[in-house]
């Protein structure tokens, strides 16, 4: 009965991988994929599953199994564009290049204003040594989309990888001016200055970029830092030591999201063991050492089998 619960709420769906998607940022590989590959055979249609384990499988270096993930997504999805990008990337990372170049074309006939897959098509060409022909296909894809933001910031990007910095300035500030909200275009704008020594122009992009969208103030702030670090003095870097601590801050709210979806189906299945490991660590995580404890605990002494028991002893200890 336990495995049909878990099938049929898509909150404990997520619950499983948030855990998940947050073992593979901290490197825990390995356990995040049996977690992944626990809930796929219960729930084979779970798409955004299949994702992140493909992910988790290219994370490891091992792209084959990368890419059957991903071919799950297509045929499970063959109309959306991701299917085929995400085989595209895992096909790339195993060197398989010209796979890999079907693979985005077949993602932008689905979706011909899909920025990703082209602009690996054109980080492709230039690495190939071909930057006329990178040139050339983002222009040609921006003719059809010219009111498209990150069709202007990709443009600015491969005028920088041509040493082309005007014109890519004039790409990135017309991205910005499509869609002020869009990050790409702060933080290019600000490496840009930045490079070119220019570290009032690059603060203030950066700033801006801060003050439109505050959300997504982890990336902004450690370009900042970078910034402030660079442009040296004791008050600038102070400045420098407060951004990337604001940063951390904002990434903590990765695993607080996480608690919250894992103390809902803790409620809703009490006696889950591997529910109570996830929800134990995550409370690890953010700091709350007394719901830890006793979510460990409870998984620690369960009776049944799950992955992550051994962890979960472990990580009782500590709390110990």
């Amino acid at each position: 009965s336990e495995p049909r619960s878990w099938n049929m709420d898509p909150d404990l769906v997520e619950s499983v991988l948030l855990p998940a998607e947050l073992d593979i940022q901290t490197g825990a590989l390995q356990p995040a994929i049996e977690r992944i590959e626990g809930l796929v055979a219960g729930q084979p249609g779970a798409v955004p599953a299949w994702v992140l384990l493909g992910s988790a499988h290219v994370a490891r270096g091992d792209g084959a199994r990368g890419v059957q993930a991903y071919r799950k997504i297509l045929t499970l999805a063959p109309k959306d564009p991701r299917g085929p990008h995400l085989v595209g990337l895992a096909l790339r990372a195993q060197g398989k290049a010209a796979e890999a170049r079907r693979s985005f074309e077949a993602a932008l006939a689905l979706r011909p204003g899909y920025v990703e897959p082209l602009g690996q098509l054109a980080a492709m060409a230039l690495a190939d040594r071909q930057p006329d022909a990178a040139l050339a296909r983002v222009r040609q894809k921006l003719a059809l989309e010219p009111r498209s933001a990150p069709m202007h910031s990709l443009l600015g990007r491969v005028h920088l990888a041509r040493r082309e910095a005007d014109r890519a300035e004039a790409a990135f500030l017309q991205a910005l001016e499509l869609e002020p909200r869009l990050m790409d275009g702060y933080v290019e704008l600000g490496r840009l200055h930045g490079s070119a020594r220019k570290y009032d122009q690059a603060l203030a992009k950066l700033n801006a970029g801060l003050a439109v969208n505050p959300k997504n103030v982890v990336t902004l702030a450690n370009n900042l830092a970078c910034i402030h670090s660079e442009h040296g003095g004791e008050q600038a870097k102070d400045k420098a030591l407060a951004l990337a601590q604001l940063a951390k801050q904002v990434a903590r709210g990765v695993y607080q999201r996480a608690l919250a979806l894992l103390r809902e189906g803790a409620v809703r299945l009490p006696d889950n063991a591997e529910l109570q490991y996830h929800l134990g660590m995550a409370a690890a995580r953010t700091g709350d050492r007394d719901l830890a404890r006793k979510a460990l605990a409870f998984a620690a002494e369960s009776p049944a089998s799950f992955k992550g028991k051994d962890e979960a002893r472990k990580a009782l200890a500590e709390l110990n």
